[in-house]
């Protein structure tokens, strides 16, 4: 085989790291630009006094700073106009302790709206979660955890559902000797006497099957990071500890009554960088077909 000339070696050499360098620019840069979902989701059981409800959902953000004191996601939240802010858990990064990003997008979000928050995995995990909830509190967020929420307006009412971490309830169940689904069980005691249109805020979308077993009309979920690494007109092509082709990476998805809601998350829980997938604001306006 005809070896190559040193120039044209040099030139190849040169020409390779240019696009390295690109790509990495690219990277970083898609890193670091939030886009903006909006989302119209209608049902003939939401009450017309909810009709144009607008819910900003805030997931994954893994104490990432986007600007000074988190200026640039909280223009675009406050741009958005919400009604109510819900954020779906890991808020946080598990291994580090610096909660300041986090901290500067709650106080400043809840003077926006009201913040609804339930746990993600990585808070879950950090061994630093029960000071971050009296942290929260205190700032006027409601850690609605397990809890069913009725949310009144003009005399009409919704419920916001809150389901923990489906680890932390796992355990919890199997250190009580609990022999049977745990998250089935916590769903169910979760519904039980909510007679109207429901909206469930959870972290991690793979009991979807569950849900749509519940009868929750609309969840919020996250957790995926949009499957971290995706090629254009594809959904998620892999996610840590997911593996290739994960399910519920993004997007909507409807079987029977319910839909489901998956933000590709803001942040980023590991050194492998979101590639073709920037951080995602999720939008989710509400629709009454009454």
């Amino acid at each position: 085989m005809k070896k190559l000339p040193k120039k044209r070696k040099r030139i190849l050499a040169l020409t390779l790291a240019v696009l390295v360098c690109v790509f990495a620019i690219y990277v970083y840069a898609d890193n670091n630009r939030i886009t903006v979902t909006e989302i119209t989701y209608e049902n003939e059981k939401l009450p017309v006094a909810f009709d144009g409800f607008k819910i900003v959902q805030v997931s994954d953000l893994h104490n990432k700073k986007f600007g000074k004191e988190q200026s640039g996601l909280l223009e675009l939240v406050k741009n958005a106009e919400p009604d109510i802010i819900a954020v779906t858990g890991d808020l946080i990064k598990r291994n580090d302790s610096d909660i300041t990003g986090a901290m500067d997008f709650i106080k400043a979000a809840a003077e926006i709206a009201p913040v609804y928050f339930v746990t993600g995995n990585h808070e879950y995990v950090s061994g630093i979660y029960d000071t971050l909830r009296v942290d929260l509190e205190n700032a006027g967020v409601n850690v609605i955890d397990n809890t069913a929420t009725k949310l009144y307006k003009e005399n009409e009412y919704i419920y916001l559902l809150g389901l923990d971490d489906q680890t932390y309830i796992e355990e919890r169940y199997n250190e009580a000797g609990y022999a049977g689904y745990p998250w089935d069980d916590a769903l169910s005691q979760l519904t039980d006497g909510t007679d109207g249109f429901s909206v469930l805020f959870v972290h991690m979308p793979k009991l979807f099957e569950n849900y749509v077993k519940a009868d929750i009309d609309l969840v919020l979920a996250g957790h995926m990071h949009g499957g971290q690494i995706r090629l254009p007109f594809t959904d998620g092509l892999f996610a840590p500890s997911y593996g290739f082709f994960p399910k519920h990476t993004s997007g909507t998805q409807t079987e029977g009554n319910t839909t489901m809601v998956v933000s590709r998350g803001l942040g980023n829980p590991t050194v492998i960088p979101r590639i073709f997938n920037p951080p995602e604001l999720m939008v989710v306006t509400l629709k009454s077909k009454r």
